[in-house]
């Protein structure tokens, strides 16, 4: 059989103090209350002193209570597209980024705008929908830019105003479902230019370019 291994834990020590007193029982008594202080003072250093482990982690031991000191790991940080790093991409389905703690946490989830009314102007947006009949994703975002440009004085979108105007027209147009806002990137590419980033983080401005194209939907003349 192997030798067992001994560790810190397994080894103790033990002293024993013989003491002889001579006085009367309230001097023995207070002879023996400083014995006893004396004695739980230095236990309790003892108590305090951290034990090393075999993985480089010290323990304390404290009122009878273990105390495990571990190292804080920085919150794992993920690589990601400059393209993607961008506050469009913010959705309403996703569950699955950064994970903390063990659990997955997912972007936050964003919402309508309960105040927006589509019906507040001429033509209201469904009439201006079914005017310009959009074939595609990038036809519908433009649609409520300019919309919101010519109808509400809003110049600048975002994730918000879209849903909204989804939830307003229904299911005759439906949202990609894991990134509302890609269309918004999409449409800030140099290839399209349908879009330029807004004033503030989130929001998007429709072009010259997106509105020419919004201009010519459901002409004789159209080009995509």
């Amino acid at each position: 059989m192997g030798a067992q291994r001994t560790t810190v834990e397994d080894r103790g020590n033990l002293q024993v103090i013989v003491v002889n007193l001579n006085g009367n029982n309230l001097t023995i008594q207070d002879a023996l209350r400083t014995v006893d202080s004396m004695i739980r003072r230095h236990g309790a250093e003892n108590r305090d002193m951290p034990l090393v482990t075999g993985k480089g982690k010290s323990k304390a031991i404290s009122n009878g209570k273990e105390k495990a000191e571990t190292q804080v790991d920085e919150e794992p940080r993920l690589f990601v597209d400059p393209a993607k790093d961008d506050p469009d991409s913010a959705d309403i389905t996703s569950q699955n980024e950064r994970p903390v703690g063990g659990q997955k946490r997912g972007r936050p989830r964003v919402s309508g705008i309960p105040d927006l009314d589509f019906n507040s102007a001429t033509p209201t947006f469904r009439e201006f929908a079914e005017e310009k009949k959009p074939r595609d994703l990038f036809d519908w975002y433009l649609l409520v830019a300019s919309w919101m440009k010519s109808h509400k004085q809003v110049e600048e979108i975002g994730i918000a105003h879209v849903i909204t105007a989804n939830q307003y027209i229904g299911s005759e147009w439906s949202l990609p479902p894991d990134d509302v806002g890609r269309p918004f990137r999409d449409g800030r590419r140099r290839e399209y230019g349908y879009f330029i980033k807004g004033s503030k983080n989130g929001m998007s401005k429709i072009t010259k370019i997106g509105e020419d194209r919004v201009a010519r939907m459901n002409t004789v003349g159209e080009a995509r």
